[in-house]
């Protein structure tokens, strides 16, 4: 972390300057959202510019990303019991290589895409390939992905899959994951009837996914936009083989789990009500209203979500009973 040359004063957020380029301090206050975004607000204006959860029981990664993508999230979840740390736990939280793209300035601004990594190597089975990034800025529309290539040396190896992503919890939808080899693969050997992709609701068919090559070692595995909570699952192989000619050794899977922010807050007035909820850069929203939990009417058009908390204010004299719910759509 580091900081602007002025000293560090903060009214809100919970934290304590160590050295020049590290504070330390407390979590957000997620519960109330107004003051955690002044809190991010108060860690941004220093220069912050990595934060390093190591909370077991909870993380902030959906509220830091949807107010300060620009900000990286690092969690490293512990059960302190005072106990000596293993090297591979703090490896876990160093060594990224990024070739990430910029973000926009705002407005119309769109994100940078993501650049490319080359990796040459004799064997990647013990490398984490989440350690890599070439993630798209953010903007009013993201960057596209950049690529990675990795090269070995190895002749004939058996494919292993290294990665897919994304590979953790995302607040928006998707569409498409990223396949990473430790080998060359022939794609003429990597079909849709490689491809099981297994859904909240259940797994989708096969001729709605597309595999498109990358690079020799990443493919791209397309499918319709998927917008439902939930955990998902994504299983390659065993058939699909290396320039060689051989196959996989067994089928291996991905995951990743969507959780989109839709809670709705409530700020009660003399004579009005104000409804809130958090926003996802690119996302659109729509609230409705019902005053009987069956018949359910648009509240204005679609809105485009740039990361900051939107809100309606109703008047509330003489009004009749309403009940609300979000629409989330991409």
């Amino acid at each position: 972390m580091t900081h602007h040359e002025t000293a560090a004063s903060f009214r809100w957020a919970n934290a304590s300057r160590i050295t020049d380029q590290l504070f330390i301090g407390g979590d957000l206050d997620s519960r109330r959202l107004t003051k955690a975004l002044r809190q991010l607000d108060e860690l941004d204006a220093v220069g912050i510019t990595d934060i390093l959860d190591v909370r077991i029981e909870w993380g902030d990664q959906n509220l830091v990303a949807e107010a300060k993508p620009h900000l990286r999230y690092h969690w490293l979840g512990v059960d302190d019991a005072g106990q000596e740390m293993p090297d591979e736990w703090f490896e876990a939280g160093t060594g990224l290589i990024t070739a990430n793209g910029g973000n926009g300035d705002g407005g119309d601004s769109g994100g940078g895409g993501g650049g490319r990594i080359a990796i040459y190597h004799n064997g990647l089975a013990a490398f984490d390939m989440n350690h890599l990034q070439v993630a798209g800025g953010f903007g009013c529309q993201t960057g596209g992905l950049g690529t990675i290539y990795l090269g070995d040396s190895v002749a004939n190896v058996t494919p292993f899959l290294l990665a897919v992503t994304p590979a953790d919890t995302v607040p928006h939808g998707v569409s498409a994951v990223e396949a990473i080899f430790d080998t060359a693969i022939n794609a003429s050997s990597f079909t849709p009837a490689d491809v099981v992709v297994t859904t909240p609701s259940g797994v989708l068919p096969a001729a709605q996914i597309t595999v498109t090559e990358l690079t020799p070692q990443v493919f791209r595995i397309s499918f319709p936009m998927q917008m439902a909570d939930g955990d998902y699952s994504i299983q390659i192989g065993p058939d699909l083989a290396n320039t060689f000619g051989t196959p996989m050794a067994t089928a291996q899977a991905g995951a990743f789990t969507i959780s989109i922010p839709r809670t709705l807050t409530y700020t009660a007035g003399t004579s009005t009500l104000s409804v809130a909820w958090p926003t996802t850069t690119g996302l659109k929203y729509m609230l409705q209203a019902s005053p009987d939990l069956t018949t359910w009417t648009d509240v204005g058009g679609w809105v485009t979500g740039n990361g900051a908390p939107l809100q309606a204010t109703f008047a509330t004299t003489s009004a009749p009973q309403q009940f609300f719910r979000l629409k989330v759509g991409n």
